[in-house]
């Protein structure tokens, strides 16, 4: 369905700016004037975010309906890799990519329940399989793609690509997502 393939692409996005960073790693210290260790903290910083943020965002976001909380947190994505793209120092960059993996932790446990809930009865294994291939084919082909965009262009160009994927999941999730509505809230020990 259309709506999954929203899910893939979402998923495309969120993969393609947690690894792709190692890429264009060199380029980015470089251009910052900052070693490639300190810009080392860019891959953390965002890892840091999206471990921390994924189950407390699981458990607060759960009670919404899947499609405005998928959507919002895209948008939020995709306006912090426009904001990485523009980022005038080594210190906005790191805090944008911190807002990144935030958002990428609310987008990826929303995508995951989305599948679950709005799979056809026996489909659910397949519709997150699909959901979990976005992340793997985001390695093989949007990390290698936004590595030679960096190099042709500039790494700042890569995430105006990360941004604009993300932005058309938005846009297929918002006209193709079935109404999901939330669970009943639970609590992070649960």
């Amino acid at each position: 369905s259309l709506w999954l393939a929203a899910l893939f692409i979402a998923m495309l996005s969120l993969g393609t700016d947690e690894f792709v960073i190692a890429g264009v790693l060199n380029t980015v210290a470089a251009d910052l004037g900052v070693t490639a260790g300190a810009a080392g903290q860019l891959v953390t910083g965002f890892a840091f975010a999206f471990a921390l943020g994924a189950p407390v965002l699981a458990v607060w976001l759960d009670r919404y309906p899947r499609r405005p909380v998928l959507l919002g947190g895209l948008v939020f994505f995709a306006l912090a890799d426009i904001g990485c793209a523009l980022a005038p120092d080594f210190t906005a960059l790191l805090a944008l990519r911190i807002i990144a993996g935030l958002s990428a932790a609310a987008v990826s446990t929303t995508a995951f329940a989305a599948a679950a809930e709005g799979a056809s009865e026996g489909k659910q294994g397949t519709y997150l399989s699909v959901v979990t291939a976005g992340l793997t084919v985001a390695l093989f082909t949007g990390v290698p793609v936004g590595t030679w965009i960096a190099g042709a262009l500039s790494w700042r160009s890569t995430f105006v690509l990360i941004a604009a994927v993300a932005t058309l999941a938005a846009i297929i999730a918002l006209t193709a997502m079935p109404r999901l509505p939330g669970s009943t809230p639970g609590t992070l020990a649960q």
